[in-house]
């Protein structure tokens, strides 16, 4: 069986997938931190973490929408790069104390094929009340500012044990579930890594799959004797490369 790497849905896939989701300018707690919750719970360090904005721009152009965003936040510089059937503007808003800022315009297809996405994208090391804090107000204010509807939220977590973790990668799994309260799904488990799909209540987001609502996902690879293990936790679905 081919290895896998990391699990990725493309933005062409995420287009068509149906969701179930909270309005994110809503006063509800984001699930990135219901996520850092129980971790914290089980004493699991937070590395890096990210939080991903995605609305699909519909009859939208990428151009207008770009100039819009231009007037509205003029200190940024736009980089925009082309190649077949593709089309990009990225600006990065702000790059402070180990946070990142990052928005995207992206087009792919032609035609009546031709699809639109507009993303917002933070990323961030460790978890501290200043993050905590910038997330509650400033993350929160500018998902409602630049999205004049619902926009999709992605969340993900990256922690990394020592050598010393006592646990079988199956049994840090099977801990894991049982800390979100969430039911197994599919598992795809080889000998030093694992993905696991679920869904948990915890979560205020779903993805419609093949047969169930799934918002949770995990992966757990360990790098070998003396290695490190690493953990990676995304709803509804892992966004990052891991």
């Amino acid at each position: 069986m081919k290895k896998i790497i990391y699990v990725l849905v493309t933005l062409s896939a995420v287009g068509m997938i149906v969701f179930n989701m909270a309005n994110a300018k809503g006063n509800g707690e984001l699930d990135l931190f219901k996520m850092a919750s129980v971790l914290e719970g089980e004493n699991i360090t937070i590395n890096n973490w990210s939080l991903q904005a995605r609305q699909n721009l519909a009859n939208v152009q990428a151009q207008k929408k770009m100039d819009e965003l231009s007037k509205e936040y003029p200190d940024m510089k736009w980089e925009i790069s082309e190649e077949d059937e593709k089309w990009e503007a990225k600006a990065v808003m702000t790059v402070d104390n180990g946070l990142k800022e990052t928005l995207r315009i992206l087009s792919t297809g032609e035609g009546d094929h031709m699809q639109s996405y507009l993303i917002y994208e933070v990323t961030g090391e460790g978890w501290q009340k200043e993050t905590k804090d910038f997330l509650k107000g400033a993350v929160v204010e500018k998902i409602s500012d630049i999205f004049h509807e619902k926009a999709i939220i992605f969340s993900c977590i990256y922690s990394e044990f020592g050598d010393k973790m006592n646990k079988s990668l199956p049994s840090h799994v099977n801990d894991l579930l049982q800390a979100f309260d969430a039911k197994e799904i599919e598992t795809l488990e080889e000998d030093s890594f694992i993905s696991t799909t679920a869904y948990s209540k915890v979560f205020s987001e779903s993805i419609k799959g093949h047969s169930d609502e799934m918002n949770l996902q995990l992966g757990v690879r360990n790098q070998g004797l003396g290695g490190k293990t690493t953990l990676v936790v995304g709803t509804p679905i892992i966004t990052v490369e891991y």
